[in-house]
């Protein structure tokens, strides 16, 4: 593996409840990137040892779902402490590659009324979200599905802690203002949509239900983006985290301490006709990795662009004074003294430091435009 290059290393913020789905998203994103750039030569993988524990980790704990044919996301083990997930991207030129990471953290540290003594954490999760690039939204799609009509649904607010995700959001979308230079990303990414698309198993379609309920759950977060970073990119991927299960029925579960009630939701594992478990199959998740893999392939353009300009410019100012006539007396000096040689030397070293750039530059820009070759699937939607 290459080492990643340095100063470039994309931030991904995800924000979210607790029982949301982040684990399980961040780890699709890795599974997809092992195949989804099979016309590229662009790949996805873990850099360090924790990550990748974490995510056969949690691929062990699917694999045991499946085996079992059983499907229950709220008995996914939870987190409980922040981890950063450190990833590795190669872009598949000259041996570049950049560092991704993403933050995971228990989701209860949104809810100011669940982080008591653990504001110290908290603060250091918001940091980090506040300065990525990119900002992902997870939402629960049976959440938002299976609430339309419910009483209970004015809890909705309260569990998916939009209020919270909205300051959160504020907060980012000031800072990516402030680098306005830099692309801006917000990604919103229903998880669980398996029973509202007919694209990869399931019955209906359902998904132009889905957007409206995002659009209103979630619209004070996405106006918050919009007024504070204009330009910010917003795209909606619905992802499907497991593939082979459909929601079957919900109920409201009372709070022991008092407080809203909790959306418990049932589902069912799709069988096979020979009997055998189902595969893990994904969708939507492309999109994410696609999204994402331009996004920091067009950072990392965008500073080798800078970076050859100015070796152009510094090999320019070397050269002119290599050759600048200072008068006889200074001329002859500059001469003996060596610094015309010096001069020279240093003009064209930094003519080869420009040279490279440059050709890392035109690089990225071909796999830029092949990573849009790719395009982005069905359900993918710009907001």
């Amino acid at each position: 593996m290459t080492a990643p290059a340095e100063g470039t290393s994309l931030r991904i913020g995800i924000i979210g409840p607790t029982r949301i789905g982040k684990t399980t998203l961040v780890n699709t994103l890795l599974r997809a990137g092992e195949t989804a750039f099979e016309q590229t030569d662009v790949r996805m993988r873990w850099a360090d040892h924790m990550t990748e524990r974490k995510i056969l980790e949690q691929r062990a704990e699917l694999e045991g779902w499946r085996l079992s044919k059983q499907f229950n996301p709220g008995a996914l083990r939870g987190t409980d402490d922040a981890f950063v997930f450190r990833f590795v991207l190669e872009t598949g030129f000259g041996g570049l590659s950049m560092r991704l990471d993403a933050m995971d953290y228990p989701g209860g540290l949104v809810n100011p009324a669940h982080r008591l003594g653990r504001e110290a954490e908290w603060e250091e999760c918001r940091a980090f979200i506040a300065n990525s690039t990119v900002l992902v939204v997870p939402a629960d799609a049976a959440m938002l599905m299976e609430t339309a009509g419910d009483e209970n649904r004015h809890h909705l607010p309260a569990i998916l802690t939009t209020p919270e995700i909205e300051d959160v959001a504020r907060d980012w979308a000031r800072n990516r203002h402030q680098h306005r230079h830099e692309p801006a990303l917000a990604i919103v990414c229903p998880v669980r949509t398996e029973s509202y698309f007919a694209d990869n198993g399931g019955r209906r379609d359902r998904s132009d239900e889905l957007l409206e309920h995002v659009r209103e759950v979630y619209r004070d977060v996405l106006k918050v983006i919009r007024a504070e970073a204009p330009a910010t990119r917003i795209h909606y991927c619905p992802v499907d985290t497991v593939g082979p299960v459909e929601f079957l029925s919900a109920r409201w579960l009372p709070d022991v301490a008092g407080g809203h009630p909790h959306f418990s939701a049932k589902y069912r594992v799709r069988r096979r006709p020979d009997g055998h478990p189902p595969e893990i199959s994904t969708a939507g998740i492309d999109d994410v990795l696609v999204l994402l893999a331009r996004h920091l392939i067009d950072l990392r353009h965008r500073e080798l662009d800078v970076t050859a300009r100015h070796h152009r410019t510094s090999a320019n100012d070397w050269a002119a004074q290599a050759v600048q006539d200072l008068g006889a007396m200074r001329n002859v000096w500059n001469t003996v003294s060596g610094k015309r040689r010096k001069a020279r030397r240093m003009a064209e070293a930094k003519r080869l430091e420009a040279v490279s750039a440059e050709e890392q530059v035109s690089g990225l820009a071909g796999q830029l435009l092949r990573l849009a070759e790719l395009g982005l699937g069905p359900r993918h939607r710009e907001l």
